[in-house]
């Protein structure tokens, strides 16, 4: 079985509410379970960065499903990668929205954006990680 990771970012198309949200990661949890997909989602209420960890086929599947969301537009796969362990395997969907750790971690490696779509890959993982590894230790992964 290959593992791999998917990062993409796309452009949010609506102007979506927290109820919006939770209604992504309800589907996305359900989902990812049952395909043993894992990930991380961070949305700034303009852009959307997400990582994808599981079995090849299951991932690229499910990837293409989101692509096809009228929710956001643009996407645009940053990085697709062989791996050999999950780097967010604690949930089937982890999320983190604008908080201040967000904006500590972007200006760490001088960005001075919140245009995702203009972050290379490593800076990517760098964020999604940094953000799961806050979420691990508050024990939160809902958005509040």
């Amino acid at each position: 079985m290959s593992l791999i990771r998917l990062i993409y970012t796309s452009h949010a198309e609506l102007d979506l509410r927290l109820s919006d949200i939770k209604e992504i990661l309800t589907t996305a949890r359900t989902n990812n379970h049952a395909l043993d997909v894992c990930g991380m989602l961070f949305y700034n209420a303009k852009y959307f960065l997400q990582a994808l960890e599981g079995e090849e086929q299951n991932v690229q599947s499910l990837f293409d499903k989101i692509a096809e969301d009228f929710r956001h537009e643009g996407v645009h796969i940053i990085s697709r990668e062989e791996i050999t362990q999950p780097l967010f395997s604690d949930w089937s969907m982890g999320y983190t929205g604008n908080t201040v750790a967000v904006d500590d971690t972007l200006r760490s490696m001088d960005i001075d954006s919140d245009d995702l779509t203009q972050l290379n890959a490593q800076q990517c993982l760098t964020l999604l990680t940094k953000m799961g590894e806050l979420q691990a230790l508050d024990n939160v992964a809902e958005p509040s």
